[in-house]
């Protein structure tokens, strides 16, 4: 019997389950609809730092940040939670001002670089990419090539049926393709 009940206990572990449900169970309990111990009972979800991990991922900045039931509050417990929410507002708000000063830094860094890069190479990298991009076209669409059987990269990935190997033995010299 003891060997029964250990048997019908399987270990999960975050990737067990699916973005979509952690991010409905992460809404849920931030909603205040439910806590993190009635989601872990009511889904089956096996640790209390499951339910943590996925909020402090997935959800509003904080793990703190919870709703309470909703029964009638006093003024002073409504102010104290809109002061709550004002500074939670506030602290996102310069996660955001500093991450939009960083993008915006990286930019000019990176515009920089490319600046540089044409002036020393003495030519237009918007060229370059093209010239680039040509190579590959002609490479995957237009070039045969040998592994292939003789058909363009782009052939052989729109074909239904791949041959996949030519090939020769050592006895015999002619060629075997293997086709899936």
């Amino acid at each position: 019997m003891e060997e029964n009940s250990k048997s019908l206990y399987i270990k999960r572990t975050q990737r067990d389950y699916p973005m979509s449900f952690k991010l409905a169970v992460v809404r849920e309990v931030e909603s205040g609809a439910i806590t993190n111990t009635g989601a872990m009972l009511k889904y089956g979800i096996q640790g209390h730092g499951t339910i943590v991990e996925w909020r402090r991922k997935f959800g509003n900045f904080e793990v703190g940040n919870t709703v309470t039931t909703n029964f009638m509050k006093r003024p002073q417990q409504k102010i104290a939670e809109l002061e709550q929410k004002v500074r939670l507002l506030e602290r996102q708000n310069a996660f955001l001002q500093q991450e939009l000063e960083d993008a915006t830094d990286k930019a000019g860094i990176l515009d920089k670089i490319i600046e540089i890069a044409e002036e020393e190479l003495e030519c237009d990298l918007g060229t370059q990419q093209r010239i680039v991009a040509q190579s590959v076209a002609t490479y995957n669409k237009l070039r045969p090539h040998l592994s292939c059987g003789m058909l363009t990269p782009d052939e052989m990935h729109r074909q239904s049926k791949k041959v996949i190997a030519t090939y020769r033995t050592k006895n015999d010299n002619t060629a075997r393709r293997v086709v899936i």
